[in-house]
C-alpha cells in the first residue's frame, strides 16, 4: 500500500510501483485524496498518469480539505487495507505530518519516504536541505 501526495509526484510514485512489480510481483494499492487541498493527487491525476493501470487506486475517504491522510477520518475500506497491508509506504511531507503521530498507534510500520524540504524535516531525520529521506518507523 503507497499513500500518494502531491500530484506532481505521482509520476514518481508510478516508477515506484513499477519497479517494486517488477521485482516482487506483487499487488499494490495507492490511495489518493478524494478532494485536493492545495497541489494533491486525486483519483483524476492518478488516472491521468496511468497509475489505475499498473495498481489499484482508492480515495482516501476524506470528506474535507486535509494536507495529509488522517486514518480516523478515512474511509473503512482504506483503514481495512491498512490492516492487511504487508508493508505500507507514505510518500512527501503532507503525509508524514499527519501520519507520523498515527503510525505510533497502529500495529503496523509505516516507511516514510520524502524530500527533506524545510528545516523541521532536517532537524527530526537529521539530514541536509533538499536531501531525499527513507525513515522506518517500527
Amino acid at each position: 500500500m503507497i499513500f500518494g501526495d502531491n500530484a506532481g509526484e505521482i509520476v514518481f510514485d508510478k516508477l515506484l510501483i513499477e519497479t517494486i512489480k517488477k521485482l516482487h510481483h506483487t499487488d499494490i494499492t495507492f490511495v489518493v485524496r478524494s478532494i485536493s487541498t492545495l497541489n494533491d493527487a486525486t483519483l483524476k491525476e492518478a488516472k491521468s498518469g496511468g497509475l489505475d493501470k499498473i495498481a489499484t487506486v482508492v480515495e482516501n475517504g476524506i470528506d474535507g480539505h486535509v494536507p495529509g491522510t488522517l486514518l480516523k477520518r478515512s474511509s473503512s475500506k482504506v483503514n481495512d487495507l491498512v490492516r492487511q497491508s504487508g508493508l505500507i509506504i507514505s510518500t512527501e511531507g503532507g503525509n508524514f505530518d499527519t501520519l507520523d503521530e498515527q503510525s505510533k498507534h497502529l500495529e503496523k510500520n509505516i516507511s516514510f519516504m520524502l524530500l527533506s524540504k524545510c528545516y523541521p524535516y532536517c532537524n527530526h531525520f537529521n539530514t541536509k536541505l533538499y536531501q531525499p529521506t527513507l525513515a522506518n518507523f517500527f
